[in-house]
């Protein structure tokens, strides 16, 4: 229980300073990209409540999650730490500890976020929906080290948590499972 509580603690911490901007650097410890001036400037603010939030994910893993208020991102958008259990049929068979995320909703990041995924030299790391209007960035070694995913539409934007999911395989398989990824 203390290193579960631990490694929650350490992802949640690390994902925190992704999104509230800790040293301007994004999750991989890249700088944001800046080159496209023909994006809008980063606002934020229209989902400020956990309801508003929570609409905005899938039913399945509205469901299944229970989530808790956090902060708010530089954007001012509400984030929510979240977990799913592992008896949930989410998570079952793919990890044994909660799988832990942050959600928060903003278009305008999410499209940025897509259009760097894009632009960055490692295509092999992301896999897109058909209409390519969401994805999801998993990098790994020899097990998973990040899930990220964005949708261009609603402006979902998800970090799950460092070593909730032990394979790349488990990763895509809970994105589908959550009707993330169809």
């Amino acid at each position: 229980m203390k290193t579960t509580r631990s490694r929650y603690l350490i992802a949640v911490a690390t994902a925190t300073c992704a999104i509230t901007g800790c040293a301007n650097t994004t999750i991989d410890g890249n700088s944001p990209s800046t080159s496209d001036s023909s994006l809008p400037p980063l606002t934020g603010g229209t989902h400020i409540t956990m309801d508003a939030v929570t609409a905005t994910l899938p039913p399945v893993l509205a469901q299944s999650s229970i989530c808790s208020q956090g902060s708010n991102t530089e954007a001012g958008d509400l984030y929510l730490f979240c977990s799913v259990s592992p008896a949930s049929p989410l998570n079952r068979g793919l990890s044994d500890n909660n799988l832990v995320y942050l959600v928060w909703v903003n278009t305008i990041q999410a499209e940025r976020t897509l259009q760097d995924w894009r632009d960055d030299d490692r295509p092999e790391l992301i896999t897109e929906n058909a209409t390519r209007t969401a994805a999801a960035r998993i990098e790994y070694l020899d097990a998973v080290n990040s899930v990220h995913y964005v949708d261009t539409i609603s402006g979902l934007n998800i970090n799950i948590s460092a070593g909730s999911l032990p394979t790349a395989e488990a990763a895509t398989t809970f994105l589908h499972r959550a009707d993330l990824m169809n």
